[in-house]
């Protein structure tokens, strides 16, 4: 959370500490992956998918709550401004649009899986511990993500999307 909002509405300064920061981390994990092959946090397609999950679902969230959405073009220019992070953090080849950010994260998905682990992950952000009082809240936040989500991640979730009029609902009320 503090690397977003220093990278976000921090300084220069706060920005490029935050960011050598998690490089710093990134240089230090390593480990193997499901499938038996090794890696290392700072790979620059690693970094990449990361940066266009992220810039992405931080738009898709802005874009379906606020009560002003931004234009295309000022999404494009978020999708632009974000790049500088993204390079300086290692990834490569990022797309400069909205347009062009939605089909790099469509090719990513071939490698992706929704496997036992991933399952058990979202289970656990489903069961997130809260107060009672906190637990509708915790809810409708859960509803928006996967309203934001493209089809195909639904899909490759055996989830089914929302209707548009359910999407309204949970809209309204993470809004009041």
């Amino acid at each position: 959370a503090y690397f977003v909002a220093a990278t976000t509405y921090g300084s220069e300064a706060m920005a490029l500490n935050a960011i050598r920061r998690v490089n710093t981390i990134h240089a230090n994990i390593r480990g193997t992956d499901l499938q038996g092959r090794p890696y290392v946090a700072n790979e620059p397609e690693l970094i990449r998918w990361v940066h266009l999950v992220e810039v992405s679902s931080f738009l898709a969230a802005y874009q379906h709550l606020a009560k002003q959405p931004l234009s295309p073009q000022a999404c494009d220019q978020y999708i632009v401004e974000m790049t500088r992070v993204g390079h300086l953090l290692g990834a490569t080849d990022l797309p400069l649009t909205y347009a062009a950010t939605q089909a790099a994260l469509l090719d990513f998905s071939e490698a992706l899986l929704f496997d036992a682990r991933a399952q058990e992950v979202l289970q656990i952000i489903q069961a997130y511990p809260t107060d009672l009082l906190d637990k509708p809240w915790m809810v409708l936040i859960l509803k928006c993500a996967f309203d934001v989500m493209p089809p195909w991640m639904l899909a490759l979730m055996n989830q089914s999307p929302a209707c548009a009029l359910q999407k309204q609902v949970t809209r309204i009320a993470v809004q009041l």
